[in-house]
């Protein structure tokens, strides 16, 4: 998980120099084929799909302020282990028959071109695990998807997990999360096919189509995060899972506004769905949801094992959270609690940040956006519209 407790490490010293002179750059000029390289391999089998993508993208930013030019290489095994472990397991997206490289199953190389066809060089350095923990948990300049990091907003006494929305560390945050996305996550084709087909078929929405071409219908994503989720209190920070009758108010203020609205939930959780078809589909029409036949666990499916979870299922394990996001970010609003999950989609597309509501904080919590205060959302979107949509093909 993206919290988890820190690692120790087994990889050595990093060979790379950790005072080199900090500087911005572009693509191009990070991707430079005569700059020193950085493996980022997979950091901790505990990791989550979207956990291990921030870390890959803040060693992606490493680069961009030092200097190097980052190959991003999910083999099989992790690079780290927790304290106290003997080996550091599996990587938990990593399919043999699908390729070398996990990362690859989904996303382009970050540097492609000349400088992703050379080999990765034997001895490529990495960053140490102490190294990638620091990155994750203490540099202002790192990405979060929520307060886990030195300087983040702390928990009130007496209590494990903060009550407060920050609206301005998420929009910092979600802003350069909008950025490394947009500019290092370029969707492998096949993916970026399937998922203009999920969109069709499951939003009623074209890629790249607006709200009035649906009809004026509204699209409201819900994403419900369980599992595993609330097990790792005092290390994660991700906070306790909000189940679907916490949603529901939202919910029902949305379709009472848009009556021929649409809401499409992405849930990891067996019982979170089975919630939401014996509450929601008992008080509205059926018509109004959406969700996908996907691999659900309430162990996490990430690191469940035989039947669906099996390791023949890791590559798929990691495509279905990948989608989930991609969709909830199509959606007009979202409902959503702590998650890397609900992040990304944010990341994926920016103005979800002022048309969606926070319910893991009690205090500071968004108003719904839609209804009388939609015109000033509307506004305050202006200028995160034009810049909001990830390109994700090229």
């Amino acid at each position: 998980a993206a919290g988890a407790p820190p690692a120790a490490s087994v990889t050595g010293e990093s060979r790379l120099s950790a005072h080199t002179r900090s500087r911005s750059t572009g693509r191009r000029a990070l991707c430079a084929g005569d700059k020193r390289v950085l493996r980022v391999p997979y950091h901790n089998k505990a990791d989550g799909f979207t956990a291990a993508l921030v870390l890959a993208l803040n060693q992606v930013k490493y680069c961009e302020r030092h200097g190097c030019r980052p190959v991003v290489d999910w083999g099989p095994f992790p690079a780290c282990k927790y304290a106290g472990v003997r080996f550091p397991g599996r990587t938990p997206f990593f399919d043999p028959a699908v390729g070398a490289n996990a990362f690859e199953y989904y996303f382009r190389p970050v540097c492609a071109g000349a400088a992703a066809a050379a080999p990765l060089p034997r001895a490529a350095p990495t960053l140490t695990c102490e190294e990638r923990e620091a990155i994750h948990r203490q540099e202002e300049w790192a990405v979060r998807t929520y307060y886990y990091g030195a300087t983040d907003p702390r928990p009130p006494p007496g209590r494990n997990e903060s009550d407060l929305y920050d609206d301005g560390w998420y929009s910092r945050h979600r802003r350069e999360g909008h950025r490394l996305a947009h500019r290092y996550l370029k969707l492998q084709p096949h993916l970026a096919t399937k998922l203009a087909a999920l969109e069709s078929e499951l939003l009623g929405r074209p890629r790249g189509a607006t709200r009035g071409s649906r009809g004026g219908g509204a699209l409201l994503g819900v994403h419900l995060r369980g599992s595993d989720k609330g097990k790792y209190l005092a290390s994660a920070a991700s906070g306790r899972p909000v189940p679907p009758k916490e949603y529901e108010p939202l919910v029902e203020s949305f379709l009472r506004t848009h009556r021929n609205g649409t809401v499409f939930v992405a849930t990891d959780s067996p019982s979170f769905l089975a919630e939401v078809r014996a509450r929601w589909l008992a008080r509205w029409p059926a018509s109004a949801f959406r969700w996908r036949d996907v691999l659900r666990a309430e162990e996490n499916v990430a690191f469940s094992r035989g039947g669906k979870g099996s390791r023949s299922s890791n590559a798929r394990k990691g495509e279905e959270v990948l989608l989930d996001a991609l969709l909830l970010s199509r959606c007009d609003y979202l409902l959503h609690s702590a998650s890397g999950v609900a992040e990304f989609a944010i990341y994926w597309n920016l103005k979800l940040h002022r048309r969606s509501v926070h319910l893991q904080y009690t205090r500071n919590r968004q108003p719904p956006p839609w209804g009388k205060g939609e015109d000033a959302v509307e506004r305050s979107t202006a200028v995160e519209r034009s810049d909001s949509e990830l390109r994700l093909g090229g």
